[in-house]
């Protein structure tokens, strides 16, 4: 739907003084990072992709994949193309740092907000591949979703969020190159809020007993 990733660098105050006036001197050049957001659709076939990004390989059993928090971290690359500029932009080393899922029922076309951290920022002269294989699109619309609390329907849901983030953190500069080494692999950790119609005291009654629960 919309990206933001790219590298950006951020110009470095030149300390010195002595050149005779008050000016400040040129800036000089420092690390350029590669970050930024990307909004993607929510669909059957292509959201596999950023989950695995965010979670790692699931586990299969026939159609079902199951992901789970708390395992390797892969890095992958993206190509960010414009064929009639022509512009080709290919960004590496990209690890995903977070995904946040709304909860609004109201919203049709469903989408999922990724934030990565990496990598690379290089220009290319050519497409990365000229032929592209597009998976049939099939979308997830917010009414069709259910929404269950420990196994039961979470009531009349009119809106929330969820986020889960791998805590990344930049990584290091190195000798030899502008770019931030492979980032490093935080704690793991799920937040959000749920919004429901105040039609009975089930939900807050788990709020109040403070036990752990399931969300599916």
């Amino acid at each position: 739907v919309s990206s933001t990733v790219g590298g950006e660098e951020e110009q470095a105050e030149e300390p010195a003084i002595g050149f005779g006036n008050r000016e400040p001197a040129m800036p000089l050049e420092s690390n350029i990072a590669v970050d930024g957001d990307v909004v993607v659709p929510l669909d059957v076939h292509d959201f596999r992709f950023w989950l695995q990004g965010a979670f790692g390989a699931p586990e299969t059993v026939g159609n079902v994949h199951a992901f789970a928090s708390g395992g390797h971290v892969p890095s992958f690359a993206l190509s960010v193309e414009h064929p009639k500029v022509p512009a080709f932009r290919r960004l590496g080393g990209l690890m995903v740092n977070s995904l946040s899922l709304s909860l609004d029922p109201g919203e049709t076309a469903k989408n999922c907000t990724i934030s990565v951290l990496g990598g690379s920022d290089v220009r290319a002269t050519v497409t990365a591949d000229a032929t592209p294989t597009q998976a049939p699109r099939e979308r997830l619309v917010g009414q069709t979703g259910t929404l269950q609390i420990d196994g039961a329907p979470a009531g009349v849901v009119i809106g929330g969020e969820v986020s889960f983030t791998n805590n990344l953190e930049q990584g290091a500069r190195q000798f030899g190159t502008r770019f931030f080494g492979e980032p490093s692999v935080g704690r793991t950790g799920f937040t959000g809020n749920v919004v429901v119609r105040f039609q009975d005291t089930a939900l807050l009654d788990k709020a109040e007993a403070g036990a752990p629960i399931s969300l599916t």
